[in-house]
């Protein structure tokens, strides 16, 4: 992690992405430059900005000791099982803690969901299943804000989720090309209902100009997959594109 400031700019640089409390002390004149699973590479303000010297430099201390506030409980991805899990979890989601449900109940989710991100609100994990319990009792708006909090935290699920948020407008407005951009980042995971959405859109030209190789390479991604997959990928159009050109 290094601070400087150069050409009238002030930078921090850093491994690991900032927590909510991080995130708080950014002061508003700064952007975050790059992106990734888990990180940020940069921050970047005017000099100015850099002369708030108390608090970019509770920033830097912040960043600084992230990886091992990482450990709390409290904060890490890993939280315990949790009632939110038994109402609320993905049978697709590969972080799930447990089987998961394919029909949420928002009646016993919400509450669950709600208290149990209240005690450990650094979770993407519960916050994308509380978002699942909002899109359960048609709350778009809400689920589309909570899967968005979570595929901020790079949590694969919830990237899907919302490119599904984006590609159909639940929640937000109609957006192939945003519906891309979160597609492309759960399906780099290996995330496998995104990989089968992104060779969709590809397929159909939505959100970018056709392309069917790029569509196959992706359906290709879902071959010999280890995990169950939902019924409409693997009995999907791009599977059976797949065996058509193989």
């Amino acid at each position: 992690m290094l601070a400087y400031a150069q050409q009238g700019a002030f930078h921090v640089e850093y491994r690991y992405r900032p927590g909510p409390l991080c995130r708080w002390l950014i002061p508003r004149s700064f952007r975050m430059v790059g992106h990734g699973r888990g990180c940020y590479v940069a921050l970047s303000g005017s000099r100015e900005a850099g002369q708030d010297v108390m608090r970019c430099g509770l920033l830097v201390l912040c960043i600084a000791f992230q990886p091992f506030l990482a450990s709390n409980p409290a904060s890490a991805q890993d939280i315990p099982l949790t009632s939110c899990d038994t109402y609320a979890a993905s049978p697709f989601d590969p972080e799930r803690q447990t089987t998961g449900v394919t029909a949420v109940n928002p009646a016993l989710a919400i509450s669950a969901c709600s208290s149990a991100l209240t005690t450990y609100p650094a979770s993407p994990r519960l916050s994308f299943q509380l978002g699942r319990a909002y899109y359960a009792a048609r709350n778009f708006r809400e689920a589309a804000a909570l899967f968005l909090r979570a595929a901020e935290e790079g949590y694969a699920a919830a990237e899907t989720a919302l490119g599904d948020a984006f590609q159909y407008g639940t929640g937000v407005s109609q957006s192939y090309s945003d519906a891309m951009h979160w597609y492309s980042k759960a399906a780099r995971q290996g995330f496998a209902i995104a990989q089968n959405s992104l060779g969709a859109l590809y397929e159909q030209g939505l959100g970018s100009p056709r392309d069917i190789i790029v569509a196959i390479d992706w359906y290709r991604k879902l071959q010999n997959r280890e995990i169950p997959l939902p019924r409409q990928i693997s009995q999907g159009w791009g599977l059976m594109l797949l065996r058509i050109q193989s």
